[in-house]
């Protein structure tokens, strides 16, 4: 299901914006402001992330990532790896909650590589 339909019409979903060479700084940029604009959109809270809510579960299967995949891969990540990591040390470290409320807003991208 798509509950992000009316994102698309937000500037940075406009199909003119496609028409770029793929691996550009350009290109590049434009799939990190729709990972932005997707996240935003879905407003997750850290309790939904850490208890895997119906918004979470929503995220993931919006069919807005069939839209830019890449930029949904970007968001998942996000979400997933560097806030779902994150997340639990907030009652321990009290001193992470805004970098956690950056991350939840996408003000600043978390984005980890990992190896097997």
């Amino acid at each position: 299901m798509s509950y992000s339909r009316e994102i698309l019409r937000q500037d940075v979903w406009n199909l003119d914006k496609d028409a770029q060479e793929p691996a550009s700084q350009k290109a590049i940029a434009l799939h990190y402001e729709r990972a932005q604009s997707m996240c935003r959109h879905a407003g997750l809270s850290l309790g939904d992330i850490q208890h895997l809510s119906k918004k979470f579960w929503n995220f993931h299967f919006d069919l807005i990532a069939a839209r830019d995949m890449t930029a949904f891969i970007i968001a998942t990540i996000h979400v997933n790896l560097c806030i779902g990591t994150l997340s639990p040390f907030i009652r321990n470290r009290p001193d992470l909650a805004g970098l956690l409320e950056k991350l939840l807003n996408f003000d600043v991208c978390g984005q980890f590589m990992l190896t097997e």
